[in-house]
């Protein structure tokens, strides 16, 4: 009797719930006992058919809002890239090798972001940065120890998209106007910042021994190289500068070369001794002290 009320009951809850079913086990003792356990039902081809998704039409307008969010972001025209520069580009000089013989500095450019028609990716923000290399001859038959020099580097920091100053194509804007190429010859850039018109390095050619060096100014000027014994004692008057070179001096052809102990004489071809600036200044303040004297006499 008892087992006939456990079976209908069982029959009774399958029944009631589609979802259920009934599963024996046996216990330690050897008695059964019924157990409810809910069922998960795989979801039919048809429900999975209304399943919310993309329409097939939908997916490439999906895909280029998402590519377009994505280019906005990475192709932002704000960091400046990395760019390898080559030191004797900036700083020609065949008589000597830069190691290293390249450096890494940041430039703002068409690589460095994505600005749209009529505009580029430029510098907004550009800052000097001085790096040192070692030095050395490029004849290697020299008894010359390497030197280490100090050089000068623009250097982008903050990128901006700006308006192109001029046009990639100026008759195309306005197809009436014949082509000439005479006509940009004479064609002015007032509008243009003069800094834009500064080039990285213009130096007049230095005197032997001394080499060109750029200041933070954009001025160049003509100094030794650290521990070149030669150029250290023209610098100090102690030794006249090559006849050759002195000449390049006088015609303009070279720069002036920087003295330690005052202004380069060109006629002479020297720097001033020490003893002779002390001097020279000695007399000038004696002189000044006569001056004195006679007006306090009157």
């Amino acid at each position: 009797m008892f087992a006939t009320a456990s079976i209908l009951l069982c029959a009774i809850i399958s029944l009631g719930f589609g979802n259920t079913y009934a599963s024996p086990y046996e216990t330690g003792r050897g008695h059964r006992r019924m157990e409810i356990t809910t069922l998960i039902k795989p979801k039919s081809p048809s429900r999975l058919a209304f399943r919310p998704s993309l329409r097939p039409d939908y997916v490439p307008t999906f895909e280029a809002n998402r590519h377009y969010e994505d280019m906005q972001e990475r192709t932002k025209c704000h960091s400046p890239r990395p760019v390898v520069i080559e030191v004797q580009k900036d700083y020609s000089n065949a008589s000597i090798e830069y190691l290293p013989s390249c450096t890494i500095l940041h430039r703002c450019d068409s690589q460095s972001g994505c600005c749209g028609h009529g505009r580029t990716c430029q510098a907004q923000r550009k800052e000097l940065v001085d790096l040192y290399f070692y030095v050395i001859p490029a004849d290697r038959t020299q008894k010359h120890g390497s030197d280490i020099l100090k050089l000068s580097f623009t250097n982008h920091s903050v990128c901006a998209c700006e308006e192109d100053l001029v046009p990639e194509d100026i008759h195309a804007a306005n197809p009436s106007t014949p082509s000439n190429s005479n006509d940009n010859a004479n064609e002015t850039f007032d509008d243009i910042p003069d800094e834009e018109f500064i080039p990285e390095h213009r130096c007049k050619r230095c005197p032997e021994p001394f080499a060109e060096r750029v200041l933070k100014d954009f001025q160049c000027t003509c100094d030794c190289f650290d521990q070149d014994v030669k150029c250290t004692a023209i610098k100090k008057g102690r030794k006249r500068m090559p006849q050759t070179d002195v000449r390049c001096v006088r015609t303009g052809d070279c720069g002036v070369p920087q003295c330690s102990t005052g202004s380069f004489d060109a006629r002479k071809g020297r720097c001033p001794l020490l003893t002779q600036r002390k001097y020279r200044h000695a007399r000038q303040r004696g002189h000044r002290f006569d001056e004195l004297d006679k007006t306090g006499h009157e």
